[in-house]
């Protein structure tokens, strides 16, 4: 762009003190784009404070985060109530500093969507679109609720382009209805930081598993139950379980009911830098969602050089190929086993610089940013399209 434009970033999720990996993903997205334009980042929150919390930050860009109290998860009136209040003091404070932008980036229809629509200082304002959100998966559409549905039709017809991170979520939204154009535009990966390590020689072939143990959306108890059949034949395997939640009781609890306890290491929440250094000394990421979008943690396992098995979800079939991993059809148990199989005794040969080099080329900070803004160049009429629009 000739002049920096003003970009104004509103995030349903975005890392807090009281959630810092909450929308991290969408945080790295922001960082590569900071380098091309202008722009702020206003997100409106839950959270334990007795009383709306605001804090300013600048991290590469400006960043506004109100917190305002939990309510009762059925209390709609009151939490609508306060995120209202929420949103008119964080825009307040970002006219103050930034003045009038030029596009707004939303992340996440729900719930800022909602304030996007009902506030007219925005309506003026060109809208774009990133969803990452699993519940616009086709399979999950049924459990939101008849307001969600209506109000994402409404809040996403506002926008010219709508960015799905996997091509499978964007088939999904287009066959709901929600948005207009589609151009699918993957999540960042810190490739400096997720980097090829010479494997140290150890005894023990490493699985590791990386996520938030919900067990409804990653069937972390599915990982676990293959394990310990695998243990009937291999001696020298481990499996690495990092994460935390309310999930991890009762995995822990499955650990100790199959007597694996010595081979199954539950490591808690790591920080990114943790979390690279587990990749850099595990054989294989191994994950069995039931329905995924795009996990980071997926790619950020290839850009580590390390191969992955994963499930036939969320589009996982344009990054998990013959050459990164093995692809299993969610819920299979046996094809869950036969593939840490074929890890384990080392029948496909995997090369960790292919592997790396297959994410390389669509998820560094400067391909995404780049993409990212060519898209507001389209939007404010300053650039004819140079990728393919659905």
């Amino acid at each position: 762009m000739e002049k920096k434009e003003k970009i104004l970033w509103l995030a349903s999720w975005f890392p807090t003190s009281h959630s810092s990996f909450n929308g991290d993903f969408i945080e790295r997205m922001g960082k590569a784009v900071a380098p091309y334009c202008e722009i702020i980042l206003l997100h409106v929150g839950e959270g334990p404070v007795n009383k709306t919390e605001v804090i300013k930050t600048y991290e590469i860009f400006q960043r506004v985060l109100v917190t305002v109290p939990f309510s009762s998860k059925y209390n709609y009136v009151m939490r609508f109530f306060r995120l209202w209040k929420g949103v008119n003091k964080g825009v307040k404070i970002v006219n103050k500093i930034f003045g009038q932008s030029d596009l707004i980036h939303l992340h996440v229809m729900f719930p800022l969507g909602i304030f996007y629509y009902l506030k007219p200082y925005f309506w003026n304002l060109p809208l774009v679109i990133t969803e990452h959100w699993t519940a616009y998966r086709k399979v999950n559409w049924h459990e939101l609720s008849k307001a969600v549905h209506y109000g994402s039709k409404i809040i996403s017809n506002r926008a010219n382009y709508v960015l799905p991170v996997n091509k499978e979520l964007g088939n999904d939204l287009k066959k709901l209805g929600i948005g207009k154009q589609y151009i699918e535009i993957p999540n960042v990966v810190d490739c400096e930081l997720f980097n090829i390590k010479a494997h140290e020689l150890h005894s023990q072939f490493v699985f590791l598993h990386v996520s938030s143990l919900i067990e409804k959306h990653k069937n972390v108890r599915g990982i676990i139950k293959a394990f310990k059949e695998i243990l009937e034949n291999h001696e020298n395997v481990q499996l690495k379980v990092v994460g935390d939640g309310v999930g991890r009781q009762s995995l822990e609890a499955l650990v100790d009911t199959l007597n694996i306890k010595n081979k199954v290491i539950f490591v808690g929440e790591l920080s990114h830098s943790s979390v690279a250094s587990e990749m850099q000394i595990a054989d294989c990421l191994v994950h069995f969602s039931n329905y995924e979008n795009l996990p980071c943690v997926i790619l950020e396992a290839m850009a580590s050089g390390l191969p992955v098995i994963a499930t036939e979800t969320g589009g996982m079939a344009e990054w998990v190929t013959a050459e990164t991993g093995i692809l299993v059809e969610s819920g299979n148990l046996s094809a869950l086993v036969s593939a840490m199989e074929t890890m384990i005794n080392g029948q496909k040969k995997y090369n960790p610089l292919q592997i790396r080099n297959s994410v390389m080329a669509r998820c560094t900070p400067e391909v995404v940013g780049h993409q990212i803004v060519q898209v507001y160049q389209l939007h404010l009429g300053r650039s004819e399209p140079d990728f393919n629009s659905e």
